[in-house]
């Protein structure tokens, strides 16, 4: 198709269907900064609350996320010894801990910053927290087992399979992210008008 690897094919027609995703968003980031904007409340209140990262992932997340880690080096590893073509090596680890990097300062940010919401109660954001820490670790999880199959898949001489695994890789990742989300949970009560 188009001359264009296959699997290629499927990452674009998979990252179109994020689309209105990454839209809704992005309006959601404008809605928070009219929301901050709004917010003429000159005396400011905070509740103490926990500001380190292991406060809000649970311990079956942690050791979820060191597992699928030590796996992928002791995968990488043992390619480097029995290596076939097109294997990157250690860049493979080096990818995997750029986007580590990259969701702990977005992790932080959230943590330590200022917050998005001004009207969210206490509760709220520890909700929330909570909830970006469990999707970014199980991301970080189904990215490292992605790239694990799609290393084995390439070492065995499967690459037709490859085809299928974006795909797979996709809707789980889509129905994982998508599930934290409930608004059941909210206190709206903060919104009302005083």
């Amino acid at each position: 198709m188009l001359s264009l690897d296959s699997s290629a094919v499927l990452i674009m027609f998979s990252m179109i269907q994020w689309i209105p995703y990454i839209v809704m968003e992005l309006s959601g980031f404008k809605y928070l900064m009219l929301m901050r904007k709004a917010n003429t409340q000159s005396i400011r209140k905070a509740e103490l609350q926990p500001r380190k990262l292991l406060n809000y992932i649970s311990r079956f997340n942690l050791m979820l996320l060191l597992s699928s880690h030590i796996g992928f080096v002791l995968l990488v590893e043992y390619f480097r010894s029995h290596p076939f073509d097109g294997f990157g090596g250690y860049h493979n680890l080096i990818i995997l801990l750029l986007m580590d990097a990259l969701f702990y300062v977005v992790l932080m940010w959230h943590l330590r910053g200022k917050s998005l919401n001004p009207y969210a109660s206490s509760s709220d954001r520890i909700r929330h927290l909570q909830k970006m820490t469990k999707t970014m670790t199980l991301t970080i999880v189904l990215v490292v087992l992605f790239a694990a199959v799609n290393i084995i898949l390439s070492a065995t001489e499967t690459r037709h399979l490859l085809d299928i695994l974006p795909s797979l890789y996709f809707i789980v990742l889509g129905f994982i992210t998508l599930q934290n989300y409930r608004v059941d949970c909210i206190d709206f009560a903060v919104y009302k008008e005083k």
